[in-house]
Protein backbone atom coordinates (compact mmCIF):
# COMPACT_ATOMS: atom_id res chain seq x y z
CA UNK A 1 0.00 0.00 0.00
CA UNK A 2 1.40 3.41 -0.99
CA UNK A 3 0.82 7.08 0.22
CA UNK A 4 1.69 10.33 -1.01
CA UNK A 5 1.40 13.75 0.57
CA UNK A 6 2.73 16.91 -1.35
CA UNK A 7 4.39 19.39 0.87
CA UNK A 8 5.16 22.96 -0.53
CA UNK A 9 8.36 25.01 0.76
CA UNK A 10 9.71 21.84 2.24
CA UNK A 11 13.31 21.79 -0.03
CA UNK A 12 14.73 23.78 -2.99
CA UNK A 13 13.55 24.00 -6.09
CA UNK A 14 15.40 23.78 -9.65
CA UNK A 15 14.60 24.09 -13.18
CA UNK A 16 15.48 20.16 -13.91
CA UNK A 17 12.58 18.39 -14.94
CA UNK A 18 10.41 15.96 -12.44
CA UNK A 19 11.65 12.65 -11.88
CA UNK A 20 8.94 10.06 -12.58
CA UNK A 21 7.71 7.72 -9.04
CA UNK A 22 7.29 3.72 -9.89
CA UNK A 23 5.45 1.79 -7.83
CA UNK A 24 6.29 -1.17 -7.38
CA UNK A 25 4.35 -3.90 -5.63
CA UNK A 26 6.30 -7.64 -5.27
CA UNK A 27 5.71 -10.78 -4.99
CA UNK A 28 9.07 -12.02 -4.36
CA UNK A 29 9.95 -14.80 -2.19
CA UNK A 30 12.81 -14.17 0.36
CA UNK A 31 15.97 -15.90 -1.16
CA UNK A 32 19.81 -16.32 0.73
CA UNK A 33 21.93 -13.65 -0.35
CA UNK A 34 20.05 -11.90 -2.40
CA UNK A 35 20.52 -8.17 -2.95
CA UNK A 36 18.02 -5.97 -3.28
CA UNK A 37 17.57 -4.48 -7.20
CA UNK A 38 15.94 -1.32 -6.27
CA UNK A 39 19.11 1.19 -6.21
CA UNK A 40 19.99 -0.54 -9.89
CA UNK A 41 16.62 0.02 -11.41
CA UNK A 42 16.09 3.71 -9.72
CA UNK A 43 19.49 4.50 -11.97
CA UNK A 44 18.68 2.74 -14.99
CA UNK A 45 15.48 3.91 -15.68
CA UNK A 46 16.41 8.16 -13.65
CA UNK A 47 13.01 7.70 -11.30
CA UNK A 48 12.36 7.19 -7.69
CA UNK A 49 11.45 3.29 -6.57
CA UNK A 50 8.87 2.90 -3.92
CA UNK A 51 8.41 -0.58 -3.43
CA UNK A 52 6.75 -3.12 -0.85
CA UNK A 53 6.95 -7.17 -0.81
CA UNK A 54 5.00 -9.32 0.59
CA UNK A 55 4.99 -10.43 4.34
CA UNK A 56 5.27 -13.18 6.64
CA UNK A 57 1.46 -13.91 6.73
CA UNK A 58 1.33 -14.16 3.14
CA UNK A 59 4.15 -17.03 2.89
CA UNK A 60 3.08 -20.57 2.13
CA UNK A 61 4.77 -23.56 1.53
CA UNK A 62 6.50 -23.40 -1.89
CA UNK A 63 7.46 -19.66 -0.64
CA UNK A 64 8.21 -17.39 2.22
CA UNK A 65 8.13 -13.98 2.53
CA UNK A 66 9.54 -10.80 4.48
CA UNK A 67 7.78 -7.95 4.73
CA UNK A 68 10.34 -6.05 2.74
CA UNK A 69 9.97 -2.35 1.84
CA UNK A 70 12.30 0.49 0.05
CA UNK A 71 12.30 3.20 -1.54
CA UNK A 72 15.01 4.61 -3.07
CA UNK A 73 15.65 8.03 -5.39
CA UNK A 74 18.09 8.08 -8.51
CA UNK A 75 21.30 8.05 -7.30
CA UNK A 76 19.94 6.66 -3.98
CA UNK A 77 20.74 6.03 -1.66
CA UNK A 78 18.63 2.90 -0.68
CA UNK A 79 16.56 2.84 2.26
CA UNK A 80 15.02 -0.15 3.46
CA UNK A 81 13.39 -1.57 6.20
CA UNK A 82 10.89 -5.26 7.19
CA UNK A 83 8.09 -2.71 8.19
CA UNK A 84 6.42 0.40 7.32
CA UNK A 85 8.74 3.53 5.80
CA UNK A 86 7.98 6.67 5.89
CA UNK A 87 10.50 9.01 3.48
CA UNK A 88 10.43 12.30 1.47
CA UNK A 89 12.03 12.66 -1.77
CA UNK A 90 12.25 16.17 -3.81
CA UNK A 91 10.86 15.30 -7.27
CA UNK A 92 12.19 18.54 -8.70
CA UNK A 93 15.64 17.81 -8.53
CA UNK A 94 16.55 14.22 -7.70
CA UNK A 95 18.42 15.02 -4.33
CA UNK A 96 16.46 13.67 -1.14
CA UNK A 97 15.92 14.63 2.52
CA UNK A 98 15.41 11.61 4.57
CA UNK A 99 12.96 13.18 7.23
CA UNK A 100 12.13 9.69 9.31
CA UNK A 101 12.08 6.10 9.19
CA UNK A 102 9.53 5.00 11.37
CA UNK A 103 8.03 1.22 12.10
CA UNK A 104 4.90 1.10 11.86
CA UNK A 105 1.65 -1.29 13.44
CA UNK A 106 1.00 -4.01 10.89
CA UNK A 107 -2.59 -3.34 11.33
CA UNK A 108 -3.80 0.56 11.70
CA UNK A 109 -5.16 1.87 15.02
CA UNK A 110 -8.51 3.29 13.56
CA UNK A 111 -10.02 0.92 10.33
CA UNK A 112 -9.26 3.07 6.89
CA UNK A 113 -11.84 5.29 5.60
CA UNK A 114 -11.87 4.82 1.75
CA UNK A 115 -12.90 8.18 0.01
CA UNK A 116 -14.33 6.02 -3.40
CA UNK A 117 -15.81 3.04 -3.62
CA UNK A 118 -13.31 -0.23 -4.63
CA UNK A 119 -14.31 -3.09 -6.25
CA UNK A 120 -13.33 -6.24 -4.39
CA UNK A 121 -13.17 -8.08 -7.49
CA UNK A 122 -11.69 -5.64 -9.92
CA UNK A 123 -10.59 -7.73 -12.75
CA UNK A 124 -13.98 -9.18 -13.02
CA UNK A 125 -16.52 -7.18 -15.28
CA UNK A 126 -13.43 -7.51 -17.46
CA UNK A 127 -13.19 -11.40 -17.23
CA UNK A 128 -16.74 -12.04 -17.64
CA UNK A 129 -16.88 -10.55 -20.77
CA UNK A 130 -13.78 -13.12 -21.70
CA UNK A 131 -15.37 -16.16 -19.90
CA UNK A 132 -15.80 -18.59 -22.45
CA UNK A 133 -12.11 -17.77 -23.82
CA UNK A 134 -11.04 -19.47 -20.31
CA UNK A 135 -12.68 -22.54 -21.80
CA UNK A 136 -11.69 -22.61 -25.07
CA UNK A 137 -8.05 -22.11 -23.65
CA UNK A 138 -8.25 -25.00 -21.69
CA UNK A 139 -10.45 -27.02 -24.45
CA UNK A 140 -7.84 -26.85 -26.94
CA UNK A 141 -5.16 -27.74 -24.54
CA UNK A 142 -6.89 -30.83 -23.55
CA UNK A 143 -7.81 -31.60 -27.12
CA UNK A 144 -3.78 -32.00 -27.78
CA UNK A 145 -2.82 -33.43 -24.94
CA UNK A 146 -5.38 -36.42 -26.11
CA UNK A 147 -4.55 -36.35 -29.83
CA UNK A 148 -0.50 -36.39 -29.03
CA UNK A 149 -1.06 -39.01 -26.01
CA UNK A 150 -3.29 -41.04 -28.40
CA UNK A 151 -5.98 -41.71 -25.51
CA UNK A 152 -9.58 -42.55 -26.50
CA UNK A 153 -11.04 -39.95 -24.65
CA UNK A 154 -11.57 -38.45 -21.51
CA UNK A 155 -13.40 -39.15 -17.83
CA UNK A 156 -14.35 -37.71 -15.01
CA UNK A 157 -16.71 -37.52 -12.32
CA UNK A 158 -19.93 -35.18 -12.86
CA UNK A 159 -21.42 -34.34 -9.26
CA UNK A 160 -23.49 -31.67 -10.35
CA UNK A 161 -21.22 -28.79 -8.94
CA UNK A 162 -20.00 -25.98 -10.72
CA UNK A 163 -16.25 -27.04 -11.34
CA UNK A 164 -17.15 -30.61 -12.56
CA UNK A 165 -19.72 -28.95 -14.91
CA UNK A 166 -16.96 -26.17 -16.33
CA UNK A 167 -14.58 -29.52 -16.87
CA UNK A 168 -17.56 -31.94 -18.19
CA UNK A 169 -17.99 -28.48 -20.88
CA UNK A 170 -14.18 -28.60 -21.62
CA UNK A 171 -14.20 -32.14 -22.21
CA UNK A 172 -16.70 -32.27 -24.73
CA UNK A 173 -15.09 -28.80 -26.58
CA UNK A 174 -12.28 -30.87 -26.33
CA UNK A 175 -14.02 -33.96 -28.12
CA UNK A 176 -15.03 -31.33 -30.96
CA UNK A 177 -11.59 -29.82 -31.53
CA UNK A 178 -9.75 -34.06 -31.58
CA UNK A 179 -12.65 -34.43 -34.31
CA UNK A 180 -14.15 -37.19 -31.69
CA UNK A 181 -17.58 -37.78 -30.84
CA UNK A 182 -19.43 -36.66 -27.49
CA UNK A 183 -19.73 -40.49 -26.70
CA UNK A 184 -15.65 -40.18 -26.49
CA UNK A 185 -16.29 -38.39 -22.83
CA UNK A 186 -17.23 -40.98 -19.89
CA UNK A 187 -19.26 -39.02 -17.28
CA UNK A 188 -19.60 -40.80 -14.07
CA UNK A 189 -21.74 -39.92 -11.41
CA UNK A 190 -21.04 -41.54 -8.03
CA UNK A 191 -23.42 -41.06 -5.57
CA UNK A 192 -22.62 -40.91 -1.86
CA UNK A 193 -23.26 -40.51 2.05
CA UNK A 194 -23.83 -36.78 1.31
CA UNK A 195 -24.83 -36.48 -2.50
CA UNK A 196 -28.21 -34.65 -2.57
CA UNK A 197 -31.13 -35.12 -4.46
CA UNK A 198 -30.99 -31.79 -6.53
CA UNK A 199 -27.03 -32.43 -7.46
CA UNK A 200 -27.59 -35.57 -8.36
CA UNK A 201 -30.45 -34.88 -10.95
CA UNK A 202 -28.86 -31.70 -11.96
CA UNK A 203 -25.38 -34.27 -12.93
CA UNK A 204 -27.44 -36.43 -14.98
CA UNK A 205 -29.50 -34.04 -16.62
CA UNK A 206 -26.06 -32.05 -17.84
CA UNK A 207 -24.87 -35.26 -19.03
CA UNK A 208 -27.64 -36.08 -20.88
CA UNK A 209 -28.06 -32.63 -22.34
CA UNK A 210 -23.91 -33.04 -23.97
CA UNK A 211 -24.83 -36.55 -24.85
CA UNK A 212 -21.61 -37.85 -23.38
CA UNK A 213 -21.61 -41.56 -22.52
CA UNK A 214 -22.99 -41.87 -19.15
CA UNK A 215 -22.10 -44.11 -15.80
CA UNK A 216 -23.24 -44.38 -11.81
CA UNK A 217 -21.47 -46.29 -9.56
CA UNK A 218 -22.43 -46.03 -6.29
CA UNK A 219 -19.42 -45.31 -3.33
CA UNK A 220 -21.49 -46.48 -0.17
CA UNK A 221 -20.76 -50.18 -0.18
CA UNK A 222 -17.55 -50.11 -1.11
CA UNK A 223 -16.59 -47.39 1.49
CA UNK A 224 -18.59 -49.61 3.85
CA UNK A 225 -16.53 -52.46 3.22
CA UNK A 226 -13.22 -50.28 3.43
CA UNK A 227 -14.59 -48.81 6.99
CA UNK A 228 -14.56 -52.28 7.81
CA UNK A 229 -11.48 -52.95 6.95
CA UNK A 230 -9.74 -50.37 8.80
CA UNK A 231 -12.07 -50.13 12.31
CA UNK A 232 -13.91 -47.18 10.65
CA UNK A 233 -17.57 -46.40 12.83
CA UNK A 234 -19.78 -45.09 10.44
CA UNK A 235 -21.02 -42.88 12.58
CA UNK A 236 -17.68 -41.11 13.27
CA UNK A 237 -17.93 -37.91 10.95
CA UNK A 238 -14.17 -37.02 10.80
CA UNK A 239 -11.79 -36.57 7.93
CA UNK A 240 -11.47 -40.30 7.69
CA UNK A 241 -15.17 -40.41 6.86
CA UNK A 242 -15.06 -37.48 4.55
CA UNK A 243 -11.64 -38.46 2.57
CA UNK A 244 -12.43 -42.14 2.26
CA UNK A 245 -15.09 -41.43 -0.18
CA UNK A 246 -12.86 -38.69 -1.91
CA UNK A 247 -10.92 -41.14 -2.16
CA UNK A 248 -12.85 -44.06 -3.36
CA UNK A 249 -14.29 -41.64 -6.15
CA UNK A 250 -10.32 -40.97 -7.47
CA UNK A 251 -10.29 -44.33 -7.62
CA UNK A 252 -13.14 -45.39 -9.88
CA UNK A 253 -12.09 -43.13 -12.32
CA UNK A 254 -8.21 -43.63 -12.40
CA UNK A 255 -9.44 -47.68 -13.30
CA UNK A 256 -12.17 -46.41 -15.63
CA UNK A 257 -9.30 -44.62 -17.41
CA UNK A 258 -7.39 -47.24 -17.96
CA UNK A 259 -9.71 -50.15 -18.61
CA UNK A 260 -11.41 -47.61 -21.20
CA UNK A 261 -8.16 -46.42 -22.60
CA UNK A 262 -9.30 -42.76 -21.48
CA UNK A 263 -7.98 -39.63 -19.78
CA UNK A 264 -8.51 -39.08 -16.73
CA UNK A 265 -9.49 -35.41 -15.64
CA UNK A 266 -9.51 -33.64 -12.41
CA UNK A 267 -12.20 -30.87 -11.33
CA UNK A 268 -10.28 -29.14 -9.02
CA UNK A 269 -10.04 -25.50 -8.84
CA UNK A 270 -7.69 -23.04 -8.38
CA UNK A 271 -9.25 -21.67 -5.83
CA UNK A 272 -9.39 -25.05 -4.02
CA UNK A 273 -5.77 -25.97 -4.81
CA UNK A 274 -4.78 -22.87 -3.22
CA UNK A 275 -7.00 -23.10 0.09
CA UNK A 276 -5.85 -26.98 0.13
CA UNK A 277 -9.76 -28.15 -0.06
CA UNK A 278 -8.92 -30.84 -1.61
CA UNK A 279 -8.30 -34.95 -0.63
CA UNK A 280 -5.02 -35.85 -1.25
CA UNK A 281 -4.78 -39.08 -3.34
CA UNK A 282 -8.94 -38.25 -4.13
CA UNK A 283 -10.00 -35.27 -5.80
CA UNK A 284 -6.31 -33.68 -5.76
CA UNK A 285 -5.05 -36.24 -8.11
CA UNK A 286 -5.91 -36.56 -12.15
CA UNK A 287 -4.07 -37.02 -15.57
CA UNK A 288 -5.01 -33.79 -16.26
CA UNK A 289 -6.41 -30.68 -14.47
CA UNK A 290 -8.65 -28.55 -16.70
CA UNK A 291 -9.55 -25.98 -14.28
CA UNK A 292 -6.64 -26.15 -12.13
CA UNK A 293 -5.81 -22.72 -13.52
CA UNK A 294 -9.06 -21.31 -12.87
CA UNK A 295 -10.57 -19.45 -9.64
CA UNK A 296 -13.93 -20.06 -8.75
CA UNK A 297 -14.90 -16.91 -9.85
CA UNK A 298 -14.14 -17.36 -13.12
CA UNK A 299 -15.63 -20.58 -13.11
CA UNK A 300 -18.78 -19.60 -12.61
CA UNK A 301 -18.37 -16.55 -14.91
CA UNK A 302 -18.28 -19.32 -17.33
CA UNK A 303 -20.73 -21.40 -16.91
CA UNK A 304 -23.06 -17.64 -16.60
CA UNK A 305 -21.70 -17.27 -19.93
CA UNK A 306 -22.37 -20.21 -21.21
CA UNK A 307 -25.90 -20.74 -19.53
CA UNK A 308 -26.67 -16.87 -21.66
CA UNK A 309 -25.80 -18.78 -24.73
CA UNK A 310 -27.05 -22.01 -25.09
CA UNK A 311 -30.58 -22.06 -24.45
CA UNK A 312 -30.45 -25.94 -24.27
CA UNK A 313 -28.41 -26.13 -21.04
CA UNK A 314 -29.66 -22.86 -19.84
CA UNK A 315 -31.53 -24.58 -17.30
CA UNK A 316 -29.81 -26.81 -15.46
CA UNK A 317 -26.52 -24.78 -15.57
CA UNK A 318 -28.49 -22.14 -13.87
CA UNK A 319 -29.75 -24.44 -11.03
CA UNK A 320 -26.07 -25.63 -10.65
CA UNK A 321 -25.24 -21.61 -10.45
CA UNK A 322 -27.80 -21.53 -7.70
CA UNK A 323 -26.60 -24.74 -5.61
CA UNK A 324 -25.01 -23.67 -2.45
CA UNK A 325 -21.36 -24.61 -3.13
CA UNK A 326 -20.50 -28.03 -0.98
CA UNK A 327 -18.39 -30.92 -1.30
CA UNK A 328 -21.25 -33.30 0.23
CA UNK A 329 -19.00 -35.58 1.83
CA UNK A 330 -21.42 -35.75 4.89
CA UNK A 331 -25.17 -37.43 5.24
CA UNK A 332 -28.10 -35.05 3.79
CA UNK A 333 -30.18 -34.15 7.29
CA UNK A 334 -33.74 -34.56 6.30
CA UNK A 335 -32.86 -33.11 2.63
CA UNK A 336 -30.45 -30.80 3.46
CA UNK A 337 -26.96 -30.35 2.31
CA UNK A 338 -25.09 -30.14 5.79
CA UNK A 339 -22.22 -29.01 4.22
CA UNK A 340 -21.19 -25.46 2.71
CA UNK A 341 -17.76 -24.91 1.65
CA UNK A 342 -18.46 -20.56 2.25
CA UNK A 343 -19.48 -21.69 5.75
CA UNK A 344 -15.99 -23.72 6.42
CA UNK A 345 -13.62 -21.18 4.12
CA UNK A 346 -15.12 -17.80 4.72
CA UNK A 347 -17.93 -15.27 5.57
CA UNK A 348 -20.27 -13.77 3.20
CA UNK A 349 -24.07 -11.78 3.64
CA UNK A 350 -26.73 -13.44 4.99
CA UNK A 351 -28.87 -12.77 2.69
CA UNK A 352 -26.97 -12.93 -0.67
CA UNK A 353 -27.99 -12.01 -4.16
CA UNK A 354 -29.10 -15.15 -5.72
CA UNK A 355 -26.00 -16.87 -8.02
CA UNK A 356 -28.11 -16.70 -11.21
CA UNK A 357 -29.07 -12.82 -10.70
CA UNK A 358 -25.10 -11.70 -10.37
CA UNK A 359 -24.67 -11.05 -13.72
CA UNK A 360 -28.16 -9.54 -14.74
CA UNK A 361 -28.65 -5.52 -15.12
CA UNK A 362 -31.49 -5.43 -16.97
CA UNK A 363 -34.25 -5.32 -13.66
CA UNK A 364 -37.01 -5.56 -15.70
CA UNK A 365 -38.63 -9.40 -15.68
CA UNK A 366 -35.47 -11.03 -14.60
CA UNK A 367 -36.32 -11.80 -10.85
CA UNK A 368 -37.05 -15.36 -10.16
CA UNK A 369 -40.75 -16.61 -10.36
CA UNK A 370 -43.78 -18.61 -10.23
CA UNK A 371 -44.38 -21.84 -8.26
CA UNK A 372 -41.19 -23.73 -6.56
CA UNK A 373 -41.60 -26.81 -4.54
CA UNK A 374 -40.66 -26.82 -0.88
CA UNK A 375 -40.65 -29.65 1.23
CA UNK A 376 -41.44 -29.06 5.51
CA UNK A 377 -39.68 -30.64 8.08
CA UNK A 378 -41.77 -32.89 10.06
CA UNK A 379 -43.08 -31.51 13.49
CA UNK A 380 -42.83 -27.80 12.68
CA UNK A 381 -45.53 -25.41 12.88
CA UNK A 382 -45.40 -24.47 9.37
CA UNK A 383 -46.00 -28.15 7.73
CA UNK A 384 -48.82 -28.35 11.14
CA UNK A 385 -49.99 -25.00 9.47
CA UNK A 386 -50.16 -27.11 5.66
CA UNK A 387 -51.26 -29.86 6.91
CA UNK A 388 -48.66 -31.65 4.82
CA UNK A 389 -44.94 -32.13 4.10
CA UNK A 390 -44.54 -31.09 0.29
CA UNK A 391 -46.15 -27.90 -1.19
CA UNK A 392 -45.82 -25.72 -3.52
CA UNK A 393 -45.85 -21.63 -3.80
CA UNK A 394 -44.84 -18.41 -5.59
CA UNK A 395 -41.98 -16.43 -6.25
CA UNK A 396 -41.01 -12.97 -6.74
CA UNK A 397 -37.27 -12.03 -5.56
CA UNK A 398 -33.75 -11.52 -6.23
CA UNK A 399 -32.15 -12.27 -3.20
CA UNK A 400 -32.29 -15.65 -1.00
CA UNK A 401 -31.01 -16.69 2.55
CA UNK A 402 -26.92 -17.67 2.16
CA UNK A 403 -26.73 -21.80 3.94
CA UNK A 404 -23.20 -20.50 4.61
CA UNK A 405 -25.08 -19.04 7.58
CA UNK A 406 -27.64 -21.87 8.19
CA UNK A 407 -25.72 -23.74 11.03
CA UNK A 408 -25.53 -20.19 13.27
CA UNK A 409 -28.32 -19.56 13.24
CA UNK A 410 -29.85 -22.95 13.89
CA UNK A 411 -27.44 -22.83 16.80
CA UNK A 412 -29.02 -19.41 17.92
CA UNK A 413 -32.50 -21.21 17.76
CA UNK A 414 -33.36 -20.31 14.46
CA UNK A 415 -33.87 -23.43 12.20
CA UNK A 416 -34.66 -23.87 8.38
CA UNK A 417 -38.29 -25.83 8.24
CA UNK A 418 -38.95 -25.83 4.43
CA UNK A 419 -36.58 -25.67 1.60
CA UNK A 420 -36.19 -26.34 -2.21
CA UNK A 421 -36.03 -30.12 -2.79
CA UNK A 422 -34.54 -29.22 -6.25
CA UNK A 423 -31.68 -26.57 -5.06
CA UNK A 424 -31.39 -26.89 -1.64
CA UNK A 425 -32.31 -23.52 -0.88
CA UNK A 426 -33.89 -22.09 2.56
CA UNK A 427 -37.74 -21.78 1.66
CA UNK A 428 -39.01 -20.71 5.53
CA UNK A 429 -37.62 -20.73 9.22
CA UNK A 430 -39.10 -20.97 12.27
CA UNK A 431 -37.35 -19.77 16.06
CA UNK A 432 -38.81 -22.40 18.81
CA UNK A 433 -38.54 -20.63 21.45
CA UNK A 434 -41.44 -18.38 20.32
CA UNK A 435 -45.48 -18.89 20.45
CA UNK A 436 -45.70 -18.58 16.83
CA UNK A 437 -42.48 -17.99 14.78
CA UNK A 438 -42.38 -18.02 10.63
CA UNK A 439 -40.67 -16.42 8.03
CA UNK A 440 -40.85 -17.14 4.37
CA UNK A 441 -39.28 -16.38 1.13
CA UNK A 442 -42.23 -17.18 -1.03
CA UNK A 443 -45.01 -14.95 -1.32
CA UNK A 444 -48.45 -17.07 0.25
CA UNK A 445 -50.42 -13.76 -0.30
CA UNK A 446 -50.21 -14.73 -4.22
CA UNK A 447 -52.56 -18.21 -4.29
CA UNK A 448 -54.51 -16.26 -1.21
CA UNK A 449 -58.10 -15.86 -1.07
CA UNK A 450 -60.87 -14.68 0.56
CA UNK A 451 -62.58 -17.99 0.28
CA UNK A 452 -59.66 -19.96 0.54
CA UNK A 453 -56.99 -18.15 2.37
CA UNK A 454 -53.49 -19.35 3.11
CA UNK A 455 -52.95 -21.76 5.29
CA UNK A 456 -50.66 -19.56 6.82
CA UNK A 457 -52.52 -16.72 7.54
CA UNK A 458 -55.40 -18.90 8.91
CA UNK A 459 -52.55 -20.49 11.64
CA UNK A 460 -50.93 -16.85 12.46
CA UNK A 461 -54.76 -15.16 13.01
CA UNK A 462 -55.48 -18.76 14.95
CA UNK A 463 -51.96 -18.32 17.10
CA UNK A 464 -52.95 -14.53 17.68
CA UNK A 465 -56.24 -15.18 18.76
CA UNK A 466 -54.81 -18.21 21.73
CA UNK A 467 -52.25 -15.98 22.71
CA UNK A 468 -55.12 -13.11 23.64
CA UNK A 469 -56.91 -15.97 25.37
CA UNK A 470 -53.81 -16.63 27.58
CA UNK A 471 -53.57 -12.59 28.95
Amino acid sequence: MFGFEAREGRLPRAAARPYPLMLRPRAKPWLMDEADDAEEYAARYHVTIAQANGGLGESNADHAFRNHCAICPPGGPLVADESLLMYEVDMDMGSNCMMDILPLPFLAQEPLQLTRHVSPAPYMDACKGQAETALEIAAQALAFRILRIGVSGSVLGISGGSDSTLALLICCRAAEIALMQSTSVLGLTMPGFGTSQGTHENALRLMHALNVEMREISIVESVRVHFRDISQDEEKRDVTYENAQARERGQIIMDLANQTGRLAVGTGDMSELAMGFTTLGGDHLSMYGVVAGIPKTIVQACLSAVADRREDLRDVLRDILATPISPELLPTENGWVAQCTEHILGPYPVIDLMEEQKGVTAKGGTMRLGAYPCTLKRGSKIAAAYGKLDISERHRHRYEFNNAFLAQFEAAGMHAVGINPDTGLVEAVEIDEHPWFIGVQYHPEYKSTVLSPSPLFVAFVKAALDCNEKK
